[in-house]
């Protein structure tokens, strides 16, 4: 038996022993401020990319905000058809003096 106590003793150093340097091991690794290293990097990032999509998002506000809207748009289209008469009604006066100069241009060939 006293082989068996001595075993058993011996383990008891070895495990108390074991456990006393796990602990030291944990304590000096100090576990707590990897995870805050990680934590704070992880929320840089995360931050980092909020600010780009506000960047984006606030880009893509701004053209909306000088987009056309329907009645813009109504509107201009009305411009532009007054535009198109307002030139159709050019080119006929331009035709028209067109063929009013070649009579004259006639006129001053024939009878000179």
């Amino acid at each position: 038996m006293s082989d068996f106590a001595s075993i058993a003793y011996f383990m008891v150093v070895v495990n108390a022993l074991a456990t006393t340097a796990l602990g030291i091991f944990t304590f000096l690794r100090a576990p707590g401020i990897e995870i805050k290293r990680e934590n704070d990097a992880a929320r840089k990032r995360l931050q980092d990319e909020l600010h780009e999509q506000h960047l984006r998002l606030s880009a893509i506000e701004t053209a909306l905000k000088h987009t056309a809207n329907s009645e813009e748009l109504a509107e201009l289209e009305g411009t532009l058809k007054a535009l198109s008469k307002e030139l159709d009604g050019m080119r006929e006066a331009m035709r028209n003096t067109h063929q009013a100069v070649v009579r004259v241009e006639d006129y001053l060939r024939n009878h000179r």
